[in-house]
């Protein structure tokens, strides 16, 4: 055997110990929760404070859309003329608009990393479980029986 396959098996054995160990599988089972608690409220309060400002600029484009006796399709079709009093709320809802799109666009890049290291967080404490019995002494998790050690004396 070479060195570095000596030290490639080091590795490996001391890797599955230390993921087997009940401290490391309930520590991975505790991270994988709490990304997967952090995605879903995340996803609950960006979502709702989208609605709101969405809500707002549909709003805003209408009032655009009324004072200019005109109709678009969207918001970044909207032509901002400073002589028209409607001047402020259409760059007011075009400014929005992008930043919802902004906004989304960064959440929708970082949600599948938070996925991905909670499901791998999960999927290590799985197989930390399940690798437990084979990697530890199980007889000092056991509890003692009181009555053997009394008729032993």
């Amino acid at each position: 055997m070479t060195k570095a396959e000596k030290i490639v098996l080091t590795l490996v054995s001391y890797l599955t110990i230390t993921i087997s160990s009940k401290s490391s599988y309930i520590a991975f089972f505790k991270g994988g929760i709490f990304l997967v608690s952090f995605y879903l409220i995340s996803c609950q309060y960006m979502l709702s404070s989208f609605l709101q400002v969405d809500i707002s600029t549909k709003k805003l484009k209408h009032s655009v859309e009324i004072s200019q006796n005109k109709s678009y399709e969207s918001i970044s079709d909207m032509s901002c003329d400073i002589k028209l009093n409607s001047y402020i709320d259409c760059n007011l809802a075009k400014y929005q608009s992008r930043l919802i799109d902004r906004s989304y666009s960064v959440l929708e890049d970082l949600w599948p990393y938070i996925i991905g290291f909670a499901s791998m967080f999960l999927l290590l404490s799985f197989v930390g479980f399940i690798l437990h019995p084979f990697y530890h002494d199980e007889e000092k998790y056991k509890p003692r029986d009181k009555n053997i050690t009394k008729q032993s004396r």
